[in-house]
């Protein structure tokens, strides 16, 4: 998964609420691991480096993967896709289309903001890349605004769609829909309860069913 957008538009709130801290490849955090923190532009190259191997690396195991990044530069996110075909796994784009007063209030509050001519431009080029990505070939293109998306749950693969739905759920008859695989069991002394719970968030979430592993008995 590839998230695009510019500075402040939500991109790493967005995926932090849905994806566990190993599975966010992000420009940012790696700045901060070979530079002198988050917003050190002139440690970006080896930022970027060390970026690409970890995503070659993931997209390797078959591993869930979402790059962090401003998304902008169509090279890159056409390896990234090619890397995704060569391992089998689905590839989707996310696109943040947050109005640019939201990115500038949002920047304005950083400790050390991106210039303003910059991220004007980011904004600009935010608009452009909206044409380029339905070009490109990715398995789903996701469009996010003001942090929220209706194709949300897109954002996980899942099995084929039930006859059913879970409670709360409204079937759709024209539309892909998604289930819930559950193939980690942190349920503690209460696994009904977890199951319950789990089952409730997603309904709440928007997806059409719930499964688990086949191996769980033998877990």
């Amino acid at each position: 998964m590839v998230l695009v957008g510019a500075s402040g538009s939500g991109k790493s709130t967005w995926a932090d609420g849905r994806y566990r801290a190993p599975e966010v490849v992000s420009s940012d955090e790696l700045r901060g691991i070979v530079g002198s923190g988050a917003n050190d532009l002139d440690a970006s190259s080896d930022a970027f480096r060390l970026l690409d191997l970890v995503v070659a690396a993931r997209l390797g195991r078959r591993l869930t993967t979402v790059v962090d990044t401003l998304g902008f530069d169509p090279a890159r996110r056409l390896q990234w896709l090619s890397q995704a075909r060569e391992a089998g796994l689905p590839a989707v784009v996310v696109l943040f289309q947050t109005p640019s007063e939201v990115c500038r209030g949002r920047n304005s509050q950083r400790d050390r903001p991106v210039p303003v001519r910059v991220l004007s431009a980011q904004i600009a080029r935010a608009r452009d890349v909206a044409a380029e990505l339905p070009r490109e070939g990715w398995d789903r293109v996701v469009v996010v605004e003001q942090g929220h998306t209706a194709a949300a749950s897109a954002a996980r693969p899942s099995a084929a769609r039930p006859s059913g739905g879970l409670a709360g759920s409204a079937p759709r008859s024209h539309e892909l829909g998604f289930v819930l695989h559950l193939s980690r069991f942190p349920w503690g002394e209460d696994p009904l309860a977890w199951l319950r719970a789990m089952a409730a968030a997603a309904a709440e979430a928007g997806f059409e069913g719930l499964s688990l592993m086949d191996h769980l008995i033998q877990i």
